[in-house]
């Protein structure tokens, strides 16, 4: 990295103000980087929460305006609402970045895009785009996108793929989610946190998923794991699971449908009876204790984009189960940093848990592997030295 890329004034650009999910922990710790890289750093965001305070005491400027979703609709009353309210958006804070002098808009997550479009046509400040969920169906509004925004991040190759397939790889980067990394014989030693809220022996192996309560988690394979290790009479003094997470969205409709599967999730839990093995434990402000805490952190998602849990438990010295779909075969390599299972297979997921329970030469050898692996390719580091190999590309167009 070119040491004289320093001092820019940066503009991110979210829709979420509130809680910290993988995205805004994803975007904290590139803003922390970049700060210490001496970028001047701002933040735009439609609400606030604890985002907007972590942003606030690392001494971001935040600002804050309301900004609706865009939702797929014919009527054209909506969407004339909508191109009035984006340039009326655009207007206000062209000014504004003018006056911060502005060098680029960094823009995370899809919501998020048109308004840092809306900025950057007004303003010509190029606008680097952070995709962070899947998008397959682009269409004419796809298309204008596109050929709005200097750079299109993903933080996968399974999620780039639709965009090279659709556009070309013209403006298309895959960078990989970045973690702060400590040594590996720091992080390795248990905290008791997650055993003594459990009230569990120290000895007890415990596996858990750290995870937003949403369908796409596959919450039920883990239970339904779970339930096949209840039956081999291994006693829950000896194996635990813990499901740490809630539903926790800003969409009202996600809110409904993520309410509907929890009570669903309890009700098979129930039926299961498997309390003596697994516990529920709610939303932590402060994950990273209890995933220190675990001997294995369990992903059998759908649709996973990236995985940034998994990155987190490796660099925490934590062994890795995951479904072996989406982005997450990209971190792991099976059995030498991590363990992949086939999607929606209790079975295979049981018998992964069930092989690092009763081995800990494995367990130590995955987590060492693991920490590698992180340390090689998902520090905070590399992510920051990639993201601003593309600031530097937009700057120079």
């Amino acid at each position: 990295m070119d040491k004289k890329f320093t001092g820019k004034r940066i503009l991110f650009i979210t829709d979420n103000g509130g809680c910290l999910g993988g995205a805004e922990k994803s975007m904290f710790t590139l803003i922390k980087m970049l700060i210490g890289r001496g970028h001047k750093v701002y933040c735009l965001m439609s609400g606030k929460g604890d985002f907007y305070t972590a942003l606030k005491e690392m001494g971001v400027v935040c600002e804050i305006f309301k900004m609706p979703a865009v939702e797929r609709t014919k009527n054209p009353l909506v969407l004339l609402w909508f191109i009035f309210y984006l340039v009326c958006f655009g207007s206000i804070f062209t000014v504004w970045s003018k006056l911060k002098k502005i060098n680029i808009i960094h823009v995370n997550k899809t919501p998020s895009v048109f308004y840092g479009i809306a900025i950057s046509l007004l303003s010509l400040i190029p606008v680097v785009w952070h995709v962070r969920s899947y998008n397959r169906n682009f269409g004419l509004i796809g298309k204008i996108v596109h050929n709005f925004v200097d750079a299109v991040v993903c933080i996968s190759q399974d999620m780039a793929e639709p965009f090279m397939d659709f556009f070309g790889d013209k403006k298309i980067y895959v960078v990989y989610n970045g973690v702060f990394m400590q040594p590996l014989k720091k992080v390795s030693k248990k905290t008791g946190v997650l055993r003594n809220e459990l009230k569990i022996s120290n000895n007890s192996f415990v596996a858990g998923m750290v995870t937003r309560i949403t369908p796409s988690k596959k919450i039920e394979v883990f239970l339904e794991a779970f339930n096949i290790i209840s039956k081999q009479k291994i006693s829950s003094s000896h194996i635990h699971g813990v499901i740490i997470g809630d539903c926790v969205t800003a969409k009202n409709k996600q809110m409904s449908t993520d309410i509907c599967y929890k009570e669903n999730m309890m009700k098979l839990y129930n039926e299961m009876n498997i309390k003596n093995y697994v516990s529920f434990i709610g939303y932590k402000n402060e994950p990273e204790k209890y995933i220190a805490d675990m001997d294995a952190l369990v992903l059998p998602s759908r649709d996973e984009p990236f995985g940034r849990v998994l990155i987190e438990a490796m660099a925490l010295g934590v062994p890795v189960i995951a479904a072996d779909t989406g982005g997450m075969p990209e971190i792991i390599d099976d059995k030498e940093d991590g363990f992949l299972v086939p999607l929606d297979n209790a079975d295979e997921l049981a018998q992964a848990i069930l092989n690092l329970s009763n081995n800990l030469l494995l367990r130590k050898r995955i987590a060492k592997s693991g920490w590698a692996k992180v340390n090689k390719l998902f520090s905070a580091k590399i992510y920051t030295d990639n993201i601003e190999k593309i600031y530097k590309k937009v700057l120079e167009l």
